[in-house]
C-alpha cells in the first residue's frame, strides 16, 4: 500500500498522546495509526508523560494532549514544557484536544503556548490537517499570531 503525503510526513513523527478517558485514547490511537504514525506512546496522566519526557526516556516530536487530562491539564502541561530548562522540551509542539471552546479557554491555551487546538469531536481529517500543519510550522499559536500581526499587509498602508 502506497503512503500518501500526509502519511509519509507523519510516519517518522514520534507522538506522545495523553488522555485520561480510555475511549478517547483508543480513538486517537486509531486515528494516529491510520495517519501513518509508527511511533506512539500514550499515557492516561500528564504527570507520567512529563516524567518520561524529563527523563529522556522518550524523545517525542509532538504531544497530543486532552485539554482536561487530570490534575495537570493541557494548558498547565504546556506551560511546564515552555518553562523547562532543556530546549528540546521548551520547543516541543503541543496540540490540545478538547471540548472546551469558549473564548477565554481558547485564549488560555494560546497564552500557555500550545501549537494548535483541536475541538472535539475529532475527525481523521482534522487531526491530519492540524498535525501536518504543526510539523511544518511548530511555533506556538501565540508566536504565529504575533508574527502575523508584525507583518505589514501589502496595499494597506498609504503614504501621506
Amino acid at each position: 500500500m502506497a503512503l500518501n503525503d500526509s502519511q509519509r510526513e507523519l510516519a517518522s513523527c514520534r507522538v506522545l498522546l495523553i488522555d485520561d478517558a480510555p475511549p478517547t485514547l483508543s480513538l486517537l490511537r486509531g486515528i494516529l495509526r491510520n495517519l501513518g504514525v509508527l511511533e506512539l506512546q500514550s499515557y492516561a496522566k500528564a504527570e507520567q508523560a512529563l516524567a518520561v519526557l524529563e527523563s529522556g526516556e522518550y524523545k517525542a516530536d509532538l504531544v497530543l494532549i486532552d485539554g482536561i487530562a487530570g490534575p495537570l491539564d493541557g494548558c498547565s502541561f504546556t506551560q511546564t514544557l515552555r518553562q523547562a530548562t532543556r530546549p528540546d522540551m521548551r520547543m516541543l509542539p503541543v496540540v490540545i484536544v478538547t471540548g472546551r471552546t469558549t473564548e477565554q479557554e481558547v485564549r488560555a491555551a494560546i497564552e500557555a503556548g500550545v501549537s494548535d487546538y483541536i475541538v472535539k469531536p475529532v475527525s481523521l481529517d482534522t487531526v491530519r490537517r492540524k498535525l501536518v500543519g504543526v510539523m511544518k510550522d511548530p511555533r506556538s499559536l501565540r508566536e504565529r499570531r504575533d508574527a502575523a500581526a508584525a507583518t505589514p499587509k501589502s496595499g494597506t498602508s498609504r503614504g501621506r
